[in-house]
Order: C-alpha cells, then sequence, then structure tokens
C-alpha cells in the first residue's frame, strides 16, 4: 500500500480536503461572532449550510454515477478554493456578512459532491483485495485532520483574525486539487461502468427505493436524522459561551473544541458478503449525508454486486 504513488497522493490529497472542512467549522462561525456577536446569526449560517448539504445529498450519487470522478474531484476543490478564498478578501474592506450565507450553502453542497465521489473512486486505486486496508487509512487520517482542524483554525484566528483562517482553509483545498491533479484512475471494472441512461428521475428514486428497502439504512437514516436536529448549532453554542460568557480568546476556542473532542476511525471497513436483492442495479449509488454538530456520516454504496458496503464516519 504504501508504495502506490497514486494511492498516497490521492491520500494526502482527502486529508488536506478534511482538514480545510474542519477549519471551517470553527472559523466561520467565529467570522460571524465577530462581526456580529449573534449566537442566532451563527446558527442560521449552519442551518442554511446544512440543509444545502442535505439537499445537495439527494442529487449527488446519480451525478456521481454520470460523471468523471477525478475531474469532478478536482472541480469541487477548485471551487471550493475559489469560493472560500473570497472572504478574506472580500473581509479587507469590512464584514460582509451576505458574502457567508452564499458561500457556505455553495460550498457544503459542492463538499457532498466530493465526498461521494471520493468515496466511490478508492476501489479504481488500489483493487477490491485492498479496499478494506486503504478505507481504513482514508478514515484514520481523515479522523487527524479532524481533530488538528479545528486547533489549526482557531490559533490562525487568534493570531491572524478569523478571516485568515479561512483563507488557509481555501489554500487546503487548492493544494488538494494540484494533488488530485497528479494522480491517475484505472478504467471503470465493467460492474462500474456507468449504466445505460435512464434518467436522473428515475434512478434517484431507484436509490430512495433501495433505502428504503435495506432495514439498516433505513434505520441509520431516522437515526442521524435526530442525532443532526438536536446537535446541529452545538458548534456554535459551545464557541459563543467559551468566548462571550467565558470571555476566552479564539486560540482558546480551538484547543477546547480540539481537547474535547472525541474521534474514531474503524481499522477495517465492515463489508456486507449478502448480495444485492433481485432487481437492483449493480452500478446505482446511494449516499446519505447528515453532517451534525459532530460530523457524523453514513456513506451507503451499493456499487457492485461483489462489494456493497455501510461506511460509519464520525
Amino acid at each position: 500500500m504504501w508504495r502506490q504513488r497514486d494511492f498516497g497522493v490521492f491520500w494526502a490529497a482527502q486529508t488536506l480536503s478534511v482538514l480545510g472542512d474542519s477549519f471551517a467549522l470553527i472559523a466561520l462561525p467565529l467570522l460571524v461572532l465577530q462581526a456580529t456577536g449573534s449566537v442566532a446569526r451563527m446558527g442560521l449560517l449552519t442551518a442554511v449550510g446544512t440543509a444545502a448539504a442535505v439537499l445537495a445529498a439527494v442529487f449527488a450519487g446519480v451525478v456521481v454515477d454520470r460523471a468523471d470522478r477525478r475531474r469532478l474531484l478536482i472541480a469541487c476543490d477548485l471551487v471550493r478554493m475559489l469560493l472560500y478564498g473570497l472572504i478574506p478578501a472580500v473581509w479587507l474592506f469590512g464584514p460582509q456578512l451576505w458574502l457567508l450565507y452564499v458561500v457556505l450553502p455553495l460550498c457544503e453542497a459542492v463538499g457532498t459532491f466530493f465526498a461521494v465521489g471520493y468515496v466511490t473512486v478508492v476501489r479504481s486505486l488500489v483493487g477490491s483485495d485492498r479496499l478494506t486496508e486503504a478505507n481504513g487509512r482514508l478514515n484514520a487520517t481523515a479522523a487527524g485532520a479532524g481533530v488538528l482542524g479545528p486547533l489549526g483554525a482557531g490559533l490562525v484566528a487568534a493570531w491572524t483574525g478569523p478571516a485568515a483562517a479561512v483563507g488557509v482553509d481555501a489554500a487546503s483545498f487548492g493544494v488538494s486539487a494540484a494533488c488530485m491533479l497528479l494522480v491517475r484512475f484505472r478504467a471503470r471494472p465493467r460492474d462500474e461502468s456507468p449504466p445505460e441512461r435512464t434518467g436522473l428521475w428515475r434512478d434517484l428514486r431507484t436509490g430512495v427505493s433501495f433505502l428504503y428497502g435495506h432495514p439498516v439504512l433505513r434505520a441509520l437514516t431516522a437515526l442521524l436524522f435526530v442525532f443532526s436536529f438536536l446537535t446541529l448549532g452545538l458548534t456554535d453554542l459551545v464557541i459563543y459561551h467559551l468566548e462571550h460568557d467565558l470571555g476566552h480568546d479564539d486560540g482558546t476556542v480551538g484547543t477546547e473544541w480540539d481537547g474535547g473532542s472525541e474521534s474514531w476511525a474503524p481499522q477495517k471497513e465492515h463489508t456486507d458478503p449478502t448480495p444485492l436483492p433481485p432487481g437492483y442495479p449493480t452500478t446505482n449509488l446511494t449516499m446519505i449525508g447528515i453532517a451534525g454538530g459532530y460530523n457524523l456520516q453514513v456513506h451507503a454504496c451499493p456499487a457492485s454486486p461483489d462489494h456493497p458496503h455501510i461506511e460509519l464516519v464520525q
């Protein structure tokens, strides 16, 4: 695994992308708090971003099935780099809150497409026999980036301001895109080749039917919906309490969030050997991404008959 150059570069790109998302988790609420001092404004920004991610998740699977996945991943990183880069550039002339309410939903939607796309390309880099090991390593470094990102965002915000932390976030996506340019994906196996075009809405209905018909996914979807609803504004409340009520600075916010976080990643992906039910297309892709206060997600990817799997990431 260590000698596979393409996977190593892809691994670095994915880690940087997660690190950028973790920076935004802290930097954007700090930016709103600095400009307005309002926890309600912070919560509104979180709500519109999450709504955009959920809406994008509905269509992400069928779009990724039809797209060139390498180009899609590069485009997602470049779009996020440009959008997040606008924030520190505009902030040089004064706070513009409207920009945050435009940029964050777009970036969250694009990030959802990236998350679905990267899950589906790992097999083309390492093959089916090394897929479990590769996913374990990706999840482990993603968990580490999720812990280090808030700490780094808090420290950068304390030294140079939250807008600069968003700038670092933008730069991380630029480096990730540059890494992806160096990755060469293998041709899709026959069972992963794009299906005969049957229409976007028909494929979407097929994915929803698969989700509803799978008892584990159906239960997890309900669980994650409740979890996300209860924890959606937790980040904003913690940041507001630390800065407004307790009087701590941005650096302390990042340190406290990092010290209080508890992340885990499975060393092995738990693969379900049960074949797909008759009647479900082998190339159909369904993805659920419910991002709550602790970034808890489920990726359900019945991409082929010999490798349907469910991945749980906290």
